[in-house]
């Protein structure tokens, strides 16, 4: 397959058990941003469609077996490494000495794609209109709209039992929400970003005397407010968000992983963000009330060796679930006491052994 129209058309008939196998090609190295999909590839089939193409082949060719599918949303990654809308190059260029830039935020990307910044040069042009956040939110909800596609198959009682998991394997870049554009500069600091909402104030001068005002301008609306100013814009059947206008209030995003930090220097080519130590968020559902997913949402801090024994308890691998607490081959013929970490169960399980005459 090479592009969506296909994707959304396969014919089932020929992916049963021992049929065809199926390969999806649609870009020479990674797909497009979800931002770059929408304005330069719209015939890239988008990750929610990916997803679903995924879920329907491995339906048919478990004929009711049961499957297990990853799906990665990598590109979120990519945004991070590039500080996309993050930075501005000032100097060099790609290909010599590598060009060099300070770390910025809330300027328009640079034209050219998500991962413009490595070639970029200080006579590169800008967008007029798509930001970090633009990138950043498309990103996410792409991923989201994948996530729903498992939803729509957890939902349906007729597929059997489903267990979804959302994780990653770290954060980059250290991705922060800094504010939002504030076109009047209203904290006067000449980054036209707020950082904190507008505090309530009366609607009129007559008012100042008022024991009891009424009429208060809330802090989060009017002009100076802290709601984020965006419609919703459809693109292939799915609603993504955009700033409502040019100097509208879009959400400002920036990175914390950057040259003065990381040790990459200011070289763009050596990628701006990296991974950081950060922990990172785990959610889970499941159709079996439950059973599974509350072992893993709602739960706390969790060691990453834990999710492997939940999900094996969910699909019977017995001798698998229990790798991590079993007893050695060759046990002491002495008295022994072992701890065993069993996190789908309780928080230990404690065995031991007894001499024999």
């Amino acid at each position: 397959m090479t592009d969506c129209d296909a994707l959304n058309n396969i014919p089932l008939a020929q992916y049963g058990p021992g049929g065809k196998k199926l390969l999806g090609l649609f870009n020479a190295s990674h797909v497009n941003f979800e931002q770059d999909r929408q304005t330069t590839t719209p015939w890239e089939p988008s990750l929610a469609e990916m997803t679903s193409a995924a879920i329907r082949v491995l339906q048919a060719k478990s004929a009711g077996k049961g499957f297990f599918l990853i799906v990665e949303s990598g590109r979120i990654d990519h945004l991070e490494h590039a500080n996309t809308g993050g930075i501005t190059v000032v100097a060099g260029a790609a290909g010599t000495t590598g060009n060099q830039y300070t770390v910025d935020v809330d300027k328009p990307a640079y034209n050219g794609g998500g991962e413009a910044n490595y070639a970029a040069t200080p006579t590169t042009t800008r967008t007029t209109d798509i930001y970090a956040s633009d990138y950043m939110i498309k990103e996410v909800m792409a991923f989201d709209y994948a996530i729903a596609e498992g939803r729509t198959l957890m939902a349906t009682p007729a597929n059997g039992r489903t267990l979804l998991m959302t994780t990653s394997d770290h954060e980059c870049g250290g991705f922060t929400l800094t504010g939002l554009h504030d076109e009047a500069d209203a904290q006067r600091n000449g980054t036209k970003v707020r950082t904190y909402s507008g505090q309530i104030g009366k609607s009129v001068a007559g008012e100042v005397g008022f024991a009891t005002p009424t009429n208060l301008v809330r802090g989060d609306g009017g002009a100076g407010g802290w709601f984020p100013d965006y419609v919703m814009n459809n693109f292939q059947g799915k609603d993504y968000p955009q700033p409502a206008s040019a100097t509208a209030k879009r959400i400002v995003v920036a990175y914390g992983s950057n040259p003065l930090t990381n040790g990459n220097s200011t070289t763009a080519g050596v990628t701006p963000g990296n991974h950081t130590p950060q922990d990172i968020w785990v959610g889970a559902d499941d159709n079996t009330n439950g059973s599974h997913a509350g072992r893993i949402s709602g739960q706390g801090l969790l060691d990453n060796t834990a999710l492997t024994p939940i999900m094996a308890n969910f699909m019977n691998l017995a001798l698998f679930e229990t790798t991590l607490g079993r007893r050695s081959a060759t046990p002491k013929a002495s008295a022994d006491l072992q701890l065993a970490p069993v996190p789908f169960e309780d928080q230990f399980k404690v065995s031991f052994t007894l001499p024999t005459a």
